[in-house]
């Protein structure tokens, strides 16, 4: 049985705004498998009455929380990208207020993106502050 990895990317949001952080092992968010979702059709979305399978945590100002949308394993999940760099990114709630996830993500619309190998991440001790 393999170890349980404990390590937790946290988001700390020294911004004035309500943030959230997603994830992805390349420059598009909605690789990573958790945002399926909104790879489809919105109006057929709406219409079947789906409930969204993954809850979007936000982080208020000087608050922090961490990524759910982590890997199982990070080493296993760095050894597989290409340039073993994360990218981690910033979504404001007022770009979510105005375009609404289904756009967020087939526009990738982001406020900042940090591209993150795992030594950055373990240099930083698992946290990444956006101001």
């Amino acid at each position: 049985m393999d170890k349980i990895d404990n390590r937790y990317l946290m988001v700390k949001n020294n911004s004035e705004k309500t943030v959230y952080s997603i994830i992805s092992p390349d420059n598009q968010m909605v690789t990573s498998g958790y945002y399926d979702e909104f790879q489809g059709d919105e109006n057929k979305y709406i219409k079947t009455n789906q409930i969204d399978k993954f809850i979007f945590e936000p982080i208020k100002p000087t608050e922090s929380a961490t990524n759910h949308d982590r890997p199982m394993y990070w080493d296993i999940s760095f050894e597989q990208i290409e340039d073993k760099k994360i990218r981690l990114f910033i979504v404001p709630q007022d770009s979510v207020d105005k375009y609404g996830w289904f756009k967020i993500f087939k526009k990738n619309v982001y406020a900042k993106k940090y591209t993150l190998s795992l030594n950055d991440l373990e240099s930083q001790n698992w946290e990444i502050v956006y101001q």
